[in-house]
């Protein structure tokens, strides 16, 4: 069993080496971008960003879901384009290496998703 997100995501730590390299999050950032792209304008509602089951999330994931799609929208359009999900997700990634060494490790990628 791969170790991941899931959630509509597939995984990302595919290689299983307890480490998301910045490959692997590409992958899965360009796969999660191309699954919520529901009408295929390339270009992500906030709608689209919460995903199919955002109703019944809890509280605080949806807030955290939020405050991550503001934090992409780089142009304030209250939309998101590749580029922008993309370094969302790079940035994500920057993020979460907290002891700086360079290598993110599963533990460190889901602290910071969920911080």
């Amino acid at each position: 069993m791969m170790m991941g997100m899931g959630h509509g995501g597939g995984m990302i730590e595919a290689d299983r080496d307890g480490v998301v390299s910045a490959e692997e999050l590409a992958n899965h950032a360009d796969m999660a971008f191309d699954m919520k792209d529901a009408d295929g304008d390339e270009v992500l509602s906030k709608d689209e960003f919460m995903g199919q089951h955002g109703a019944m999330m809890s509280t605080r994931r949806a807030e955290r879901r939020q405050a991550r799609f503001a934090a992409m929208d780089a142009n304030g359009d209250s939309a998101l384009d590749y580029a922008e999900f993309m370094d969302g997700h790079k940035a994500m990634l920057a993020a979460a290496d907290t002891d700086g060494d360079g290598r993110v490790t599963i533990w460190e990628f889901r602290i910071a998703r969920h911080g």
